[in-house]
């Protein structure tokens, strides 16, 4: 059993495409449809079968839910305490920075939360809005943590800088939600 199962993460990034109260989530089919809901402040999700669809801030703020009974968007506490089990578990060279390592020198430690580069999509106000970006070099998740009005903290790691931090984005960029067990 890999470390995330044992601290009840789901093992693969979500692809959730209702609320928890049965009404569907808008999907956006173009970069024109995200950017749109974004400029409006309308939740929604990108189609992504590879990673884990891509969804806007606006899905975990709105109060028909997202989250089904059971699970949970982890806070950054809970992402703290992976991320000491993960030190815990490894005592080596830490290829990422920022204290925080998803593998070693000598390999990929298996804690089943292999990063799934998948990039993410841009808000509205960006030079490209609505473009999938940094697909194969980034992986950006979700927290539960509104940072303050319309940002919303994530987690992002960066494959080619091999750092992993917790940023404030603007509500309406696009990136993987990973659910945990309440």
């Amino acid at each position: 059993m890999n470390l995330v199962s044992t601290m009840r993460w789901a093992t693969s990034n979500s692809k959730i495409e209702c609320f928890k109260n049965g009404e569907p989530i808008y999907e956006a089919k173009s970069a024109e449809e995200w950017s749109t809901c974004s400029k409006q402040g309308e939740p929604a999700f990108m189609r992504n079968d590879k990673n884990g669809h891509l969804y806007n801030a606006y899905v975990i703020a709105d109060t028909r839910g997202f989250a089904p009974d059971g699970w949970k968007i982890p806070d950054k506490n809970d992402w703290g305490q992976l991320f000491e089990a993960i030190e815990k578990k490894q005592n080596s060279n830490l290829p990422f920075v920022v204290g925080k390592c998803l593998g070693t020198a000598k390999g990929d430690l298996d804690i089943g939360f292999g990063p799934k580069w998948s990039g993410s999509i841009n808000d509205h106000n960006s030079i490209s809005p609505g473009v999938l970006s940094f697909e194969n070099e980034t992986m950006t998740i979700w927290t539960s943590l509104k940072s303050y009005e319309k940002n919303w903290k994530a987690f992002v790691m960066n494959k080619k800088f091999k750092e992993m931090d917790f940023v404030s984005l603007p509500m309406g960029y696009g990136a993987l939600i990973r659910l945990k067990k309440c």
